[in-house]
């Protein structure tokens, strides 16, 4: 669970700067080329097994672990899945005219507070597990996440501006594609014409995830009476870690990924609109047959 909180997250950061995906269904939906059905369904022994990479658990804890995950499943398949249908419906019915950029605020901040949602009630229901690792089983799992951050960080300091832009415009051709159907030619060129100028935030969250990663070991290691606040504090406070220079700069970002993403979709054709509708109402099902 551990690494699907980082890798979910990790996504999620990247994922509005890099325009792939804005309706997050669940944990790891995102993170796997199995199909969503599948993943949903089985994710009571998937998260296990994910997790079982960070740190391999006792018997006792695997026993603890397996009630956590479930719990959290039933809880998300009763209050969360519903509110995801709604807001699909939500936006099927704004797509009958022009979408604006409060719109696409909204999807932004929808899948963002959704995301915290679920930190806010898996962190609590993790840490006292957590507390029972052994020192050998400590060390295995602050090292994994310090190897994954070393993955992040030469993958993406290794990207070169030209590389980075040709990855972004891929992906947002995929992501539009997804949305749309086949694009225009004259929309094709919005996308070339306006990704090269998206300000590149990847050094920022290299710098405010190496920090959130130090601070959470730090509260963790500092085993007083208030111990499990401060880690879960710490675990669910990463924005504290950008500087208000960073902020606006990640912002700004946001906005002209907004402003890109709006003008591609206010140019949809009709046939377009009817791909996008049937695209929603496909989500719709499947979370409809996830809470069965």
């Amino acid at each position: 669970m551990f690494q699907l909180i980082d890798m979910y997250h990790s996504f999620f950061t990247l994922t509005f700067a890099k325009l792939k995906l804005f309706f997050i269904a669940g944990v790891c939906l995102s993170m796997a080329a199995c199909s969503p059905n599948f993943i949903y369904k089985n994710l009571n022994w998937m998260i296990p097994w994910y997790a079982d990479g960070y740190v391999a658990l006792n018997e006792e804890q695997q026993e603890h672990f397996t009630l956590i995950i479930d719990e959290a499943l039933a809880w998300h398949k009763e209050q969360e899945l519903p509110r995801y249908r709604q807001y699909l419906r939500d936006i099927h019915v704004k797509l009958d005219r022009p979408l604006n950029e409060d719109d696409i605020s909204g999807i932004q901040t929808f899948t963002s507070s959704s995301f915290q949602t679920l930190l806010q009630r898996i962190i609590p229901a993790l840490l006292p597990l957590f507390k029972t690792l052994d020192a050998d089983q400590q060390q295995a799992f602050w090292a994994k996440l310090n190897k994954k951050h070393a993955e992040y960080e030469k993958e993406l300091i290794s990207t070169s501006s030209e590389d980075h832009i040709h990855d972004i415009n891929e992906k947002y051709n995929e992501f539009a594609e997804r949305l749309l159907g086949f694009l225009t030619v004259e929309q094709k060129l919005i996308i070339a014409n306006r990704i090269g100028n998206i300000i590149r935030t990847d050094d920022i969250w290299l710098n405010a995830r190496r920090a959130w990663l130090s601070d959470v070991k730090i509260q963790y290691e500092q085993k007083t009476h208030d111990w499990q606040a401060r880690v879960q504090a710490a675990w669910l406070n990463r924005g504290q870690h950008y500087s208000t220079a960073d902020k606006l700069k990640v912002d700004e970002r946001d906005q002209q990924a907004r402003q890109l993403l709006l003008a591609v979709i206010n140019s949809r054709t009709d046939k377009q609109t009817d791909h996008f509708k049937k695209f929603i109402q496909s989500w719709q099902g499947k979370l409809t047959r996830w809470q069965e």
